[in-house]
């Protein structure tokens, strides 16, 4: 059995070396939930001050939101695509160093171990291992990264925009994150 933490031990262990580009690909995931996240700010202005403007013939403001909605989507779509290219890369190494570690593992078994333990036993394990990681790589982590900013992005703007409503949402998530922790812990030993 895998002694408890020794997945995320193994993860930071192997992220260590990336902690500069980790914190390039954050920075940029934040940077483009920020551009994500001034387009309901920018419809909000649009509909109280740049459509009353507008009325009246002052056509500036809409301009100025328009513009400002195109930036903030081409900058997102910019932003996007740097992250997803530097988090790729950083999957594709760590599963090189992982691929590399294992082989490397495998070479000091004893001859004994080797024949006990079947060649594709340890190819099939190696290879679902990886495979496992690669997913977390791929997906969960962006996920995790991008729900943790856009909580924050969205507080922040709630708070700003209506500071009792934004009190009673973020109210709303003390409870729904011991639900889930408490999911969480009763699921992982079945996992």
């Amino acid at each position: 059995m895998t002694p408890r933490g020794a997945a995320g031990s193994l993860l930071r262990s192997l992220l260590r070396p990336r902690r500069r580009t980790l914190s390039i690909a954050g920075i940029l995931r934040m940077l483009q939930r920020a551009a994500a996240q001034a387009g309901p700010l920018l419809v909000a202005y649009a509909l109280d001050q740049a459509v009353p403007a507008f009325r009246i013939g002052d056509h500036g403001p809409i301009i100025a939101v328009a513009v400002g909605y195109g930036l903030c989507a081409v900058a997102g779509g910019v932003l996007q695509h740097a992250f997803i290219t530097i988090t790729a890369r950083i999957g594709q190494d760590v599963l090189l160093d992982l691929r590399g570690g294992i082989f490397r593992h495998a070479q000091t078994l004893s001859l004994e171990f080797h024949e006990r333990y079947t060649s594709s036993r340890l190819t099939s394990r190696a290879t679902t291992d990886v495979e496992a990681l690669r997913e977390l790589l791929d997906g969960g982590l962006d996920d995790m990264v991008s729900a943790a900013v856009s909580t924050v992005y969205i507080a922040v703007t709630l708070l700003v925009l209506d500071w009792p409503m934004g009190l009673a949402a973020l109210a709303a998530i003390a409870p729904v994150a011991l639900t889930m922790l408490s999911f969480r812990r009763r699921t992982a030993p079945l996992y």
